[in-house]
């Protein structure tokens, strides 16, 4: 009895410990709140769809090429590590930042739970689907990709850029 009682403590230690910072919705999804960061998502077993899909994606070389003479934009991502279309459309963004070589200073991820609910230091960027991209050029948001892109990550991002 005493050994059962230990093996279920120390099991309950160890999957608490694996889930430190995180929150396990009642789907048995791991959700991540608030900032997040690429390395976070790269780094962990549990989101290999992150890596994967950074992969697998092949973004339009001519349309990379125009995007590289854009610098003076940043973007916000609301996402949500449960959610398939953030499984599927945000590692394609990020194969689009990378390809253009935009710094890490520009981009920033905030994660939220099904209730999409931004903390409030985050409130501009309030979603109500998930993923949005904002794109945003001295501090205005100029445009946004909910859920998935009209064409693809990299053209519809240029198209915004490309509005004056």
């Amino acid at each position: 009895m005493q050994k059962t009682i230990a093996a279920i403590l120390l099991l309950s230690i160890m999957i608490h410990q694996s889930f430190a910072g995180d929150k396990i919705d009642k789907n048995g999804s791991v959700v991540l709140l608030g900032k997040v960061s690429k390395k976070q998502l790269s780094n962990e077993q549990k989101f290999n769809w992150f890596l994967s899909g950074i992969k697998a994606y092949t973004p339009k070389k001519p349309v990379i090429d125009s995007l590289k003479s854009y610098t003076d934009f940043s973007i916000v991502i609301v996402l949500g590590t449960w959610c398939s279309d953030t499984k599927e459309q945000l590692p394609k963004m990020i194969k689009v930042l990378e390809a253009i070589n935009m710094s890490e200073k520009n981009l920033q991820l905030i994660a939220v739970g099904r209730e999409k609910k931004v903390k409030k230091k985050y409130a501009r960027f309030q979603a109500e689907s998930v993923p949005t991209f904002f794109v945003i050029r001295s501090n205005d948001i100029i445009g946004k990709i909910i859920e998935a892109p009209a064409k693809s990550m990299e053209e519809d991002l240029l198209a915004m850029l490309q509005i004056k």
